[in-house]
This record gives structure tokens, C-alpha cells and sequence, in this order.
């Protein structure tokens, strides 16, 4: 299964949440993401960093295993789908996610309950990737 991944899931992955974490590395599931989610991870890694006790070097490492798995797509590629990604995403910070979404055609995984107020592109929680994966 194709997914764009969410933000809020690769902090849940890197927060060491088991389904989450499980889930990213599946071989079930092939992940895209927008580049834009490597200034919010920069914006959050000294936060992120604290709560999961790691060095710079530590993070770093687990940075690159989890993005070996992850397709990072230019929000540049997703330019002719913005218009409708703003026109149908509930949330302004995921706009990048739902171009991409377009642009592809394929369900974001997102652990935000608002982008499910949209019925344009299918949303997909971690409990709900589990369910239909298993």
C-alpha cells in the first residue's frame, strides 16, 4: 500500500511508538513524504531529541534509518496540485501532504482526526493501517 506520511506520524515513529514504528518499516507499505517535513523535524529535533534521550549523533542515525525507508518528494513536483490541496485540506500545515496525495493519487497516514473532515483523499490512522493491513 502507498501512503503519504504525515509529520505527526514520523514523531510518533521516532517517539519509539511500537505500531507506529512497525508500520513505517512493513514491507506492506511504500512511504512518501513531503520535503517540507525536514524543517518541521528540524524545528522540533532539540524537543524531540530531550524527550527520547539521544545524542545529536544518535538522532541523526535513527534519522537516516527511518528516511531510508521514506520517498521524499519536492513540494516542488506537487506546484499543479496545490491550488486543490488548499481549496480541500482542513489544516494549512498539511497543504504539502494533500498535493502530494493529489499529485500521486494515493490516502495520507495521519494521526490528525481533522483531515478526516475532508472526503477528497482517504485518511488513514495508524489503527486503521493495522486493521487493514493484517
Amino acid at each position: 500500500m502507498e501512503l503519504v506520511l504525515d509529520a505527526n506520524i514520523l514523531f510518533a515513529a521516532i517517539i519509539r511508538d511500537r505500531d507506529t514504528r512497525k508500520l513505517l518499516f512493513s514491507e506492506f507499505v511504500m512511504l512518501y513524504t513531503s520535503d517540507t517535513i525536514l524543517r518541521e523535524l528540524d524545528a522540533h529535533k532539540p524537543e524531540i531529541s530531550r524527550k527520547i534521550h539521544l545524542t545529536n549523533d544518535e538522532f541523526d542515525s535513527l534519522m537516516a534509518q527511518i528516511f531510508s525507508v521514506i520517498k521524499i518528494v519536492s513540494l516542488k513536483e506537487t506546484e499543479l496540485s496545490m491550488d486543490e490541496a488548499r481549496r480541500i485540506c482542513p489544516d494549512p500545515d498539511d497543504i504539502p501532504y494533500f498535493a502530494l496525495a493529489l499529485h500521486l493519487k494515493i490516502p495520507i497516514w495521519s494521526q490528525d482526526k481533522d483531515l478526516k473532515k475532508q472526503k477528497f483523499i482517504k485518511v488513514y490512522s495508524t489503527e486503521e493501517l493495522v486493521h487493514e493491513l493484517s
